[in-house]
């Protein structure tokens, strides 16, 4: 086969690999079309879709292995290379087609996000800066600036800055076009802010025009899916408890008939189990809550994205005690809490669940008599 078909071919098979199903196959397929010869823009989208083939899968050190390959090709990376290559390719953007430069803001965008899966927060926000537009920026390099703003906000969130994360999403959401890919994460990320700040009522004004138009399709997306365990949070913000768990009925059969849970997938459900758990809580129904929070527990002990026992693993804890000490089951109580504040204390609490550090705050004052006895 000509090198030029393989090019073209390789160019197809690259933008049908943004379609979940078929991208693995697609992707193997484009790295034994690609060679020497190929223009860079494919060997950069290639090494893009890659990372983030393998970041859904939980596998981070590969997806960042991929970017250094392709940027830095040293053999030994380490945590300053990328930084430095994309700050030198900041310099040398006049050199660079408009394509490949937007190329290389979406591949730091994808290292930034290997930053926060590994909880690399202070190094993400370090270089949230080290690609920038340009004042000759072209329409190509402005469109991935919506994508670049979930990360970025990502980012502030992660730190607890919602305010920060809140100002920017606004500004994205004014210019995004209706059509814009991300527009459904961008509006989801931003009631998610306005649920950490206490405006639930924003929120749920943001949400209500999108979920029932979304309501409406027979096929229920990703898109869908993300929507309502927004909406889900936003009910139980609102205390429609009700409401929240018809919509936790529709998200349970859904996930009920997913095949694979990447790690987005993993997080969407964490966060229905535990809106799920919380309503029982809130309503006094503590057995109903003990057994939730357990099958919340058990969910994040199996997904790969919640691997090492951070804050998610103390809050389920620390709610679990509350509620043994409410049905007066003082030893399970005393047993849950002395695991859920050992990972408090020796760790820092993370935002990935709207409102639930929020959650915690409110339960440690009414676990008093379990510290005591600690």
């Amino acid at each position: 086969m000509p090198r030029s078909l393989k090019d073209e071919v390789s160019e197809a098979l690259l933008a049908a690999s943004k379609v979940s199903n078929i991208r693995s196959k697609a992707l193997s397929l484009v790295a034994s079309l690609l060679g020497d010869e190929s223009p860079p823009h494919l060997h950069a989208e290639s090494a893009l879709q890659r990372s983030i083939l393998l970041r859904l899968d939980g596998d981070f050190k590969n997806s960042e292995r991929v970017i250094h390959d392709f940027c830095c090709r040293c053999e030994t990376p380490g945590q300053s290379c990328l930084p430095i290559y994309f700050r030198q390719r900041q310099k040398q953007t006049v050199e660079l087609s408009h394509r490949l430069n937007a190329l290389y803001g979406l591949l730091q965008r994808s290292h930034l996000e290997n930053l926060v899966q590994c909880d690399q927060y202070e190094l993400a926000k370090e270089q949230i800066d080290d690609w920038q537009l340009t004042r000759t920026a072209s329409p190509m390099e402005w469109d991935i600036l919506p994508s670049r703003t979930l990360t970025t906000s990502k980012i502030f969130r992660s730190q607890g800055a919602f305010k920060c994360a809140q100002q920017n999403l606004e500004l994205c959401v004014k210019v995004l076009h209706h059509r814009e890919p991300t527009r459904v994460q961008v509006l989801c990320q931003l009631a998610d802010v306005y649920n950490d700040l206490g405006f639930s009522a924003s929120a749920s004004e943001l949400l209500a025009p999108e979920i029932e138009k979304s309501r409406k399709k027979i096929t229920k997306t990703k898109a869908f899916r993300r929507l309502l365990v927004s909406l889900v949070e936003t009910n139980v913000q609102n205390r429609q408890f009700e409401t929240a768990r018809a919509d936790l009925e529709q998200l349970n059969i859904i996930f009920s008939k997913l095949n694979h849970f990447n790690v987005s997938d993993q997080l969407l459900h964490v966060r229905a189990l535990v809106a799920s758990a919380q309503i029982c809580h809130i309503q006094e129904e503590f057995g109903g809550a003990v057994e939730r929070w357990d099958i919340t527990l058990r969910h994040v002990r199996s997904y790969n994205s919640f691997e090492a026992e951070g804050f998610t693993y103390s809050a389920i804890y620390l709610s679990q005690s509350h509620a043994y000490l409410e049905l007066g089951e003082h030893k399970r109580a005393q047993s849950s809490f002395d695991r859920g504040k050992a990972i408090l204390d020796r760790g820092m609490r993370d935002y990935w669940i709207p409102t639930f550090a929020a959650w915690v705050t409110e339960v440690l004052p009414k676990l008093q008599p379990m510290a005591e006895v600690t």
